[in-house]
């Protein structure tokens, strides 16, 4: 996928990577648990929020991520009025749950 404007052309790469991992492993098991597209791939999503850490778990509420020993966890927010990240791409502080 190529880089949008307006995103980090260094980030972009791993964010599209995160995105395939949470695609193909997590999202259905996310869906059956109320998380909508929107949580896991907007601007603010767990994607983007992921920065290459490997998703171990995921619930109603939060998904967690570890880093070699270092856990951290994403909360669910339910930013409907997000853009995806693929459309119109808007640099976010999506740093805000680490």
């Amino acid at each position: 996928m190529p880089v949008p404007s307006g995103a980090d052309a260094v980030l972009w790469p791993q964010i599209v990577a995160d995105a395939l991992t949470v695609w193909t492993r997590w999202a259905g098991q996310a869906s059956a648990l109320g998380w909508s597209a929107h949580d896991l791939f907007g601007r603010r999503g767990l994607a983007v929020w992921m920065k290459g850490r490997r998703l171990v778990l995921i619930d109603a509420k939060m998904a967690i991520v570890t880093q070699g020993s270092r856990s951290s966890v994403f909360y669910r927010r339910g930013h409907q009025d997000d853009d995806f990240i693929w459309d119109h791409w808007r640099p976010m502080d999506v740093g805000e749950n680490d």
